[in-house]
């Protein structure tokens, strides 16, 4: 199901949509709230993605799989990329990656990583959902635990090389990208550096030298 605190988790009301059996959902994939709207969250169940924009106390259907011809891939990650749109990524075979328009509810699914190409098992695939530098506009995308990045707006990708379970970039473009060997970017995701944490946090003044590599 799908629950929502207000009081910082002391509380929690399990949420309704009234098409439902029940009204409830019976099955959460995935949770996604807009950190620009803070009211605008979006909800996967694995093969549906719903819209809130207040907070969740009301919501629409935006899409399903298979409508129009798209993959019936099960939906796994959800997020909103600096255009505006939604963008979403399957787990199954080709592990798509696509992205949605949620003013017209026109779906496209620019890309896909084939495991004809990579191998990759079922029980594998997508880490992490699409994240973007906003600086050099690059996108990024965790796939079998590594870090791949298109400059084409999905059309392609190439590997990083570097291990990580998902990226995440500050308005100035700064990247941490989280692994057990974290790395951390300044130009937007162009380089990466591996991080000393076992250095870093022991420094005497608390602070964390990216460029402190092994």
């Amino acid at each position: 199901g799908l629950y929502k605190t207000t009081n910082g988790g002391q509380t929690w009301q399990k949420l309704k949509y009234s098409t439902n059996p029940g009204g409830l959902w019976q099955f959460t994939s995935e949770v996604f709230l807009n950190p620009e709207k803070p009211d605008e969250v979006f909800f996967t169940d694995g093969t549906k993605i719903y819209y809130s924009q207040n907070a969740g106390n009301n919501w629409r259907k935006l899409w399903e799989v298979g409508e129009d011809g798209t993959s019936n891939e099960p939906l796994a990650e959800l997020s909103v990329g600096p255009d505006g749109l939604l963008y979403f990524t399957g787990q199954w075979r080709d592990y798509t990656v696509g992205r949605l328009d949620i003013e017209t509810g026109e779906v496209e699914e620019f890309s896909a990583f084939a495991c004809d190409q990579f191998s990759c098992g079922y029980s594998s695939g997508f880490d992490e959902v699409v994240t973007f530098s906003t600086t050099t506009g690059r996108m990024f995308v965790s796939f079998l635990d590594y870090l791949y990045f298109s400059d084409d707006g999905g059309e392609t990708w190439n590997s990083t090389g570097k291990n990580c379970l998902k990226a995440v970039f500050d308005a100035q473009g700064n990247g941490l990208c989280v692994d057990r060997q974290p790395q951390y970017s300044d130009d937007g995701g162009l380089t990466w550096f591996p991080i000393n944490t076992a250095h870093a946090f022991g420094a005497s003044n608390g602070e964390i030298s990216p460029h402190d590599a092994d």
